[in-house]
């Protein structure tokens, strides 16, 4: 697990020969820090790793930064659009487009190791509350069996 000042990020990574190597990428970012607009804006096709998952989804922050951006970066925003990407490192632009004000996209993690279980449980928070599934902008095989979209997000990871 990384930290990181923007999003929440999720990806499971399958190696071996045997296909049973399994590491899951956890980043959990923007807990109590200013709001910097770091989450993607598109998703590469085909995508790096099959199963992945992020928090704010695109078109949530989209949303956010229409009905805020003030008029005089409307071109700089509208260009963005049209390319579907930073056009430098988020660092970079973090002062364009750092927006403080609700709703915030923050997230944080409760980390439970459950021994009795032999499984590490991680819960998402947003600032008000539990996150939903459906607040993430997944792809590959990420909701687990039991969940459903209105479920809490919850990644349940064996001690192996």
């Amino acid at each position: 697990m990384a930290g990181d000042t923007h999003d929440f990020e999720y990806y499971k990574e399958i190696g071996g020969d045997d296909g049973k190597n399994v590491m899951h990428h956890f980043v959990n970012g923007g807990g109590g820090a200013y709001l910097s607009i770091g989450t993607a804006l598109d998703f590469p096709e085909p995508p790096a790793v099959t199963d992945w998952a992020f928090y704010p989804r695109t078109d949530r922050l989209r949303a956010k930064l229409d009905a805020e951006m003030p008029l005089w970066k409307q071109p700089f925003w509208q260009w963005i659009k049209w390319f579907k990407g930073w056009p430098a490192s988020v660092e970079a632009l973090s002062g364009l487009f750092d927006f403080n004000h609700a709703p915030f996209f923050q997230s944080f993690m409760q980390v439970r190791v459950e021994r009795s279980k032999r499984r590490v449980v991680l819960t998402l928070y947003g600032v008000d509350g539990p996150l939903h599934w459906r607040d993430l902008q997944t792809g590959g095989v990420v909701l687990p069996p039991e969940a459903n979209q209105d479920g809490p997000v919850e990644f349940t990871v064996p001690m192996e």
